[in-house]
């Protein structure tokens, strides 16, 4: 006579480690849903899978993931001045080390984006859990964006807000224009508007990465809108267009476009 199947309900420590990270990563999962016919936005109302609460006091961000600490070496960013000096003054270098002391207004006073295509920034930018609001761009530029073209940088604990009005700018994003090769932007969000209809790569934060780009624990309030069929190819609400890029976005998103292709 056969014995009763003796089910155990029982985990071992390890097994229950293993399904506690797999439910966190599950958890950091983007939700996105594409629909073709209208303008790309980001919902109304954000729904967040992790809810932003980090940031300094005194500061009105909130961020997804923790801020970490300033690297050594790094010079202080404490105004719009000292801002607009990356990549303008030989104490400033595209490739220095740079953080935020305090949140900086730039007084929707037209903004020259940091980094183009001949000298992009090549550095680390720490915005230490503050917010840049005011951004103002209404020029026609090759990359649009409070950084223009960036390359092998990062670009980390920045939140973004302001209006990218940009008719004949090729690459727009409010933090960045263009992104390249093995750079990295975490922790960044944006609020602000990005209205570019005849730009071929529009995003809420990024217009164009491509190469071994990471994007993670970033997210977009703002809305997106590019809706020039004849030129407009590629528009997200987090990044425009993308190639061989990861991008980890724990927001629920949900993208409309008269584009060849939708991303979040």
């Amino acid at each position: 006579m056969k014995k009763p199947l003796n089910l155990s309900f029982e985990f071992s420590k390890r097994a229950l480690c293993i399904i506690l990270l797999f439910c966190m990563s599950i958890s950091a999962l983007l939700a996105l849903d594409i629909q073709l016919g209208g303008t790309a936005q980001a919902s109304a109302e954000p729904v967040f899978l992790l809810t932003p609460k980090y940031g300094p006091d005194g500061s009105p961000g909130f961020f997804l993931a923790p801020i970490g600490t300033v690297e050594d070496g790094s010079i202080a960013i404490s105004d719009k001045d000292e801002l607009a000096l990356i990549g303008n003054d030989p104490d400033y270098p595209l490739d220095g080390k740079y953080h935020l002391t305090t949140n900086i207004d730039l007084d929707n006073a037209p903004w020259t984006p940091i980094g183009s295509s001949d000298s992009p920034f090549l550095g680390t930018f720490d915005g230490q859990g503050y917010v840049i609001s005011n951004l103002s761009i209404t020029d026609d530029l090759q990359s649009a964006g409070l950084f223009g073209e960036v390359s092998n940088a990062t670009i980390r604990n920045v939140g973004l807000g302001g209006v990218i009005t940009s008719v004949n700018s090729s690459k727009v994003g409010v933090l960045c224009g263009n992104v390249n090769d093995t750079t990295t932007i975490s922790n960044c969000y944006n609020t602000g508007s990005v209205d570019a209809p005849d730009s071929s790569h529009t995003g809420g934060l990024v217009g164009d990465a491509s190469g071994a780009v990471t994007v993670k624990y970033c997210y977009n309030t703002g809305s997106v809108v590019a809706t020039n069929t004849s030129n407009t190819q590629h528009v997200g609400g987090i990044v425009g267009g993308a190639i061989s890029v990861d991008v980890f976005v724990p927001r629920r998103l949900t993208v409309y476009c008269k584009s060849r292709q939708a991303s979040g």
